[in-house]
């Protein structure tokens, strides 16, 4: 009963219906879209997966998976040093802003949702974290009983399917071509879990410029559908 009720847990937030605001966000592909740089489905992929590898797998996974460490020994002082580190590192204010919006949403969400002492007090006014969302997620995770991999899985299986959401919009890409690369990014997202799971929180850094620029060229977009 344990194991199918952290099943459920697991695709109740790793579902999109779970409202964290995450579809807002293009994360820079609304920019490629309008700029002709993106036009097919390879070249949609060619961006996730250096998303995934050099930006979200590098960066906000490490947080995430130290933050669930950290959240599982109920050390709240450890999860707002990660977090500072995180905050620290995301250079880009575009970015930090997505995450911030998406974070604080999820958890106000999931307050009410999972009967927590820690998310309680993360939305305290006397918490000592922003919220980002990669923050909040492994603390909502582990306050639904998701272990540490099924928690990272469950964010890239977000991140992935929320660009791919943008992509069928922006009218790059159609349903059925969707699921097809959903299922082909698998095998990558599963290795870029695995190898964040190595890291140390000092190891933690992104470099990705090209979508760094583009997530800050969207919000000069003449016209836009997303967020970021």
């Amino acid at each position: 009963m344990v194991q199918s009720s952290q099943q459920l847990a697991l695709l109740q937030l790793a579902d999109s219906f779970f409202p964290s605001g995450t579809y807002t966000l293009s994360h820079g592909l609304e920019t490629f879209v309008q700029t002709g740089e993106i036009t097919s489905s390879q070249e949609l992929r060619d961006m996730i997966e250096l998303a995934l590898w050099q930006k979200v797998g590098a960066s906000e996974l490490v947080a995430l998976i130290h933050t669930h460490r950290a959240s599982q020994q109920g050390n709240i002082s450890a999860i707002a040093q990660i977090e500072q580190h995180l905050w620290s590192q995301t250079l880009v204010a575009t970015t930090r802003d997505s995450l911030l919006r998406s974070g604080r949403a999820l958890l106000s969400v999931a307050t009410p949702v999972w009967s927590d002492s820690q998310l309680e007090a993360l939305s305290s006014r006397e918490s000592p974290c922003y919220g980002l969302h990669p923050i909040i997620f492994a603390v909502v995770s582990r306050a639904a009983r998701l272990e540490e991999n099924d928690a990272t899985l469950a964010y890239l299986h977000g991140f992935v399917t929320g660009i791919m959401g943008a992509a069928i919009r922006l009218g790059i890409l159609g349903h059925i071509q969707a699921q097809q690369l959903r299922l082909e990014l698998a095998s990558t997202m599963e290795q870029v879990s695995e190898e964040a799971a190595q890291k140390q929180l000092a190891q933690m850094g992104s470099f990705a410029p090209s979508l760094d620029i583009a997530q800050i060229e969207q919000g000069h977009l003449s016209q836009r559908s997303f967020a970021n």
